[in-house]
């Protein structure tokens, strides 16, 4: 926006001899307002319509620089103050109009893209712009699209961390145990692995779009790990061993798992596909977050949350038998025993006691 624009005079003021004409620069602005633009001072009425008088410097007075630096702006002890005593006229090519932001002036640079994603063109323009001297004074800021981004971005992963702080809860309470839902929740960041292997894979870009698929897969991921994990803790309670339960759980409940994950793929595979009316492209990406999340989470969940569940338990076991199990003191052995109670004598000359 800082472009050349019209052909203007500029009007440079000396502090220090207006301070000693006793003028500001509210003065002098103020004159050359009614000097130049003219000032309305009263108005004359005609049958009942009213017209503005207009004070001004008459156009041959003012159509040149040493003209102008001849009005008078001021006296002092009768003698008049020319604008040119005062002041330095100098013809310049300004700004057409004068952006601020937060009482600052602001300069724009504006750019579009053509086939790159906008993380990629920031990161190129910050490296570039590591190498350009900055005057004492100036500031660089990124805005526009990079600065509603970045907002987005924050709000995307407080809502993340809220959902799944959230999910927790959910299941800490119907389980009534943390040890069941630490396992179950490991089901969301496998499924992370599978969102940005998926977006890999396609070449799409980590977006509002994608980032609220993830938000969504905090809440349906941990679906698969709860019908396994709840049918073991069901068979725990039948009597059956740890491991044996694991193993039947996770046979049991293989058909009710691969029916529910490719249930909820093969409705969001249309999404990834992009099929649809127009913005079908724009909601592509959160298609293929959720197509690739589901994916992997499924098949992960199966392998990895007996795991982490038995490795759990196994961690929880073992602090509360330390705990249980308290360590002898070190002075028992070094304890005076007590002193031995005096025994009674028996009298040998009446044999009483």
């Amino acid at each position: 926006t800082l472009r050349s624009g019209k052909t203007e005079i500029q009007v440079l003021l000396d502090r220090t001899r207006l301070a000693e004409f006793g003028l500001t620069t509210a003065d002098i602005g103020a004159q050359l307002r009614t000097d130049i633009a003219g000032s309305p001072v009263t108005q004359y009425r005609v049958g009942g319509t009213e017209y503005d008088i207009t004070v001004q410097t008459q156009a041959a007075d003012r159509d040149t620089i040493r003209k102008l630096g001849d009005l008078h702006v001021g006296s002092i002890n009768g003698t008049a103050i020319r604008l040119s005593d005062v002041a330095t006229l100098q013809t310049r090519r300004g700004p057409v109009t004068i952006d601020r932001l937060n009482r600052q002036r602001l300069v724009t640079v504006i750019a579009g893209l053509t086939d790159r994603p906008l993380g990629s063109v920031v990161a190129d323009i910050q490296a570039k712009l590591k190498d350009v001297p900055i005057p004492a004074g100036y500031t660089l800021t990124l805005g526009g699209e990079t600065e509603f981004q970045q907002d987005a971005f924050s709000d995307m992963f407080f809502a993340l961390a809220l959902g799944t702080l959230l999910v927790f809860m959910t299941i800490a309470a119907q389980f009534e145990s943390v040890l069941s839902p630490l396992a179950i929740m490991v089901s969301v960041p496998l499924a992370s692995v599978g969102v940005f292997v998926m977006l890999l894979l396609t070449r799409t870009t980590v977006n509002i779009m994608s980032l609220l698929g993830i938000v969504m897969l905090a809440g349906i991921v941990v679906n698969n790990a709860i019908l396994l994990i709840e049918f073991t803790r069901q068979l725990r309670a039948q009597g059956l061993p740890r491991h044996e339960a694991l193993l039947r759980a996770g046979q049991t409940r293989l058909r009710p798992i691969l029916m529910t994950a490719l249930v909820s793929i093969m409705g969001g595979l249309p999404v990834a596909i992009g099929i649809g009316a127009s913005g079908a492209e724009w909601r592509r990406s959160l298609g293929i977050a959720v197509l690739g999340g589901l994916t992997t989470s499924t098949f992960l969940t199966l392998f990895v949350i007996p795991v982490v569940y038995t490795l759990l338990e196994d961690l929880v076991g073992r602090l509360r038998r330390r705990r249980v199990r308290e360590p002898e003191s070190p002075d028992a052995a070094t304890e005076p025993l007590p002193a031995p109670r005096p025994q009674p004598v028996a009298d040998a000359s009446n044999g009483e006691d």
